[in-house]
């Protein structure tokens, strides 16, 4: 009895997470769509028929979830696992799809900036990625587990940084942000003064501490380096610190591959969080290497 009522909370919680996410995600869908014409209401033909067609998607999706968490269950998880066998290994390619999805949808199109608020991105996320683990899920008995799920999102949050980090790589002459063209200098005195028809014998002033010109101007070692290559690397340096420091951190999960990325993957998502620049966490990794080397033994 217990367990039964563990396992229908188990569905009930995250159906109600979702209608409270779909609830707000409507309010925010009907402020985009209301005053774009005159067709009903203050609704352009297209923007009310994708506003109304998104009220009837998520009437039937609402009343499918419900269906399964209180009545057919067993019956809507058979007809599920039996398609997903016998799709074979086009379910991967499906898996594959859905994580990819949001991300070109919202960082790659016009379409994320119509669609910038939280709900409607939390609402198509988290829906791509169930789907995506439902798609995943080796167990024949399960649409998902939450371990399948869990990883999902881990991969999916991951490659959302990864395209946020490269969206701006382009050889477009002219700064993409209020500082960029100032950070361009500051990386480039360093390592590029030979770049500028300055005096041999004055300093040029930058507005950054050495260590973030040291990183962020290495391309400047080069000949020859063009403002895209720049860019290139600068998507790199807010990349790459913060796995190698997941990779120091988790290292005595070598032996379990997969544990050791998802571990790293963690640190990069948890770090990312807040603006720590690339030298500190570039030191941070330099600790953990050494501590770990001495001491790793001990915990393991």
């Amino acid at each position: 009895m217990k367990k039964k009522i563990f396992n229908d909370l188990e569905l009930i919680a995250p159906l109600l997470a979702l209608i409270f996410i779909w609830y707000r995600s409507a309010q925010a869908f009907w402020q985009i769509a209301s005053g774009t014409g005159s067709w009903i209401g203050e609704y352009s033909f297209k923007w009310g028929a994708l506003y109304f067609g998104y009220i009837l998607f998520s009437a039937l999706l609402f009343a499918a979830l419900v269906s399964f968490t209180f009545w057919n269950r067993p019956g809507i998880l058979k007809s599920w696992i039996k398609f997903r066998e016998r799709i074979g290994v086009l379910r991967l390619f499906l898996a594959v799809g859905s994580v990819l999805f949001p991300i070109y949808f919202f960082q790659f199109t016009v379409w994320g900036i119509v669609f910038h608020n939280l709900y409607i991105r939390v609402l198509i996320w988290a829906l791509t990625v169930t789907l995506a683990a439902s798609f995943l899920e080796t167990q024949p008995n399960r649409i998902f587990s939450w371990n399948t799920l869990l990883i999902v999102v881990f991969l999916s949050s991951s490659l959302y940084i990864f395209a946020a980090a490269f969206l701006r790589v382009t050889s477009y002459p002219f700064s993409l942000g209020w500082s960029e063209g100032n950070r361009m200098w500051d990386y480039s005195v360093l390592f590029g003064r030979s770049l500028y028809d300055y005096p041999a014998d004055q300093k040029i002033y930058a507005l950054i501490d050495i260590g973030r010109q040291a990183v962020g101007g290495l391309p400047f070692l080069f000949s020859g380096v063009s403002i895209g290559m720049e860019r290139f690397w600068l998507a790199l340096t807010i990349l790459l610190p913060y796995l190698l420091l997941g990779f120091a951190l988790f290292r005595f999960f070598y032996n379990a591959p997969k544990l050791w990325l998802l571990g790293s993957l963690w640190v990069l998502l948890f770090l990312k969080q807040g603006p720590i620049h690339p030298p500190l966490i570039l030191c941070a990794a330099l600790v953990a290497l050494i501590w770990r080397r001495r001491c790793g033994s001990d915990f393991r």
